[in-house]
């Protein structure tokens, strides 16, 4: 994806980025293969199979890295 067809608007003050529509489609492919891998993977493959995932989106996106975090009940984030 090129970045230079990428778009930004305002959110909430946040900037969001909004990818044109060939590149929405595609995402939402990728998404969809992704959300498919996960249906039926065995409990001692799922952290191998979130950081390939992870993979994935940062090549897609033309990001140089990508952060997973676990949030279990009662704990809170800060704000963004």
């Amino acid at each position: 994806m090129d970045h230079s067809s990428v778009s930004s608007s305002q959110r909430a003050g946040h900037a969001v980025e909004v990818l044109p529509a060939d590149d929405s489609i595609e995402f939402e492919g990728l998404l969809a293969d992704l959300s498919a891998t996960f249906i039926n993977v065995p409990a001692t493959e799922v952290n191998e199979r979130i950081a390939a995932a992870a993979e994935q989106l940062v090549e897609f996106l033309g990001f140089d890295r990508t952060t997973v975090m676990e949030v279990k009940d009662g704990d809170q984030l800060g704000g963004l």
